[in-house]
């Protein structure tokens, strides 16, 4: 048996039907969070070990990324990510994750939908699925369209705000896969864009989809609270590893 602590061989990636790490050279994306009543954020996170992020008392945290993968190890792809910070075992301070998000020290998601475009992008051990996802670029501006069998899911559309070199940055990533919670890792080495707090910069549209429709019951915001918009960026995902003694919340 392998411990979960040490680092993996191929070998081992092999038995455990995991995937080596996951490099991508070159990436366009947009983020944009909301806040959302917390207890029903807390019915899609599916363990008692995880706790939403609140930033205020009773209103969590949910973010939507839009990704087009230029260059990467199994080839260019699209994505969409909605995940939804939480803190493991320790319940959030308010207000400290945005302070997290703006210095660009590192945090936790928890990955509740990631379409993919392609089949070979399923195959590293997060929930996904495969749909339509489209890109249209002004100069002004982005927009990524979600749809799965000609059923959207929704439209993020964000400004192409001024690029500027940031600081790397990791991203803690949990899931889930038959009942067990599984815990990777995400590393921004470098990366190329702005960040904006403003109401303006960015409008989420929910379609008629049945995810979109879940996503109505949590009563998010109609601002976002904020805003990143990445021209370039360089990162490396790290397989999922089963993190032990954790327990399913099945209430």
């Amino acid at each position: 048996m392998w411990a979960p602590d040490e680092a993996l061989s191929s070998h081992e990636y092999a038995e455990l039907s995991l995937p080596p790490p996951l490099r991508f050279f070159n990436a366009t994306s947009l983020t944009a969070i909301y806040t959302a009543k917390a207890n029903e954020v807390k019915k899609l996170i599916p363990h008692a070990d995880l706790h939403p992020v609140e930033l205020i008392p009773h209103r969590a945290l949910i973010a939507f990324s839009a990704f087009i993968y230029h260059q990467t190890d199994i080839g260019p792809y699209k994505a969409l990510s909605i995940s939804l910070p939480v803190t493991e075992k320790k319940r959030s301070v308010p207000l400290f994750f945005l302070w997290q998000l703006l210095r660009r020290k590192s945090f936790s998601l928890y990955v509740w939908q990631l379409p993919v475009t392609t089949e070979m992008a399923r195959l590293n051990g997060y929930p996904k699925f495969m749909a339509h996802i489209n890109f249209i670029f002004d100069h002004e501006q982005v927009a990524c369209n979600v749809s799965v069998e000609e059923t959207n899911i929704l439209t993020l559309t964000g400004r192409r705000l001024p690029a500027r070199s940031l600081k790397p940055m990791e991203v803690t990533i949990y899931s889930m896969r038959e009942r067990s919670l599984l815990k990777g890792h995400l590393r921004f080495s470098a990366a190329t864009g702005g960040w904006s707090l403003r109401a303006d910069t960015v409008i989420l549209t929910l379609g008629e989809h049945a995810i979109a429709q879940k996503l109505r019951r949590l009563k998010m915001s109609n601002d976002p609270l904020y805003y990143l918009y990445l021209d370039r960026s360089e990162s490396v995902l790290s397989p999922p590893r089963y993190e032990p003694n954790c327990q399913i919340d099945d209430s």
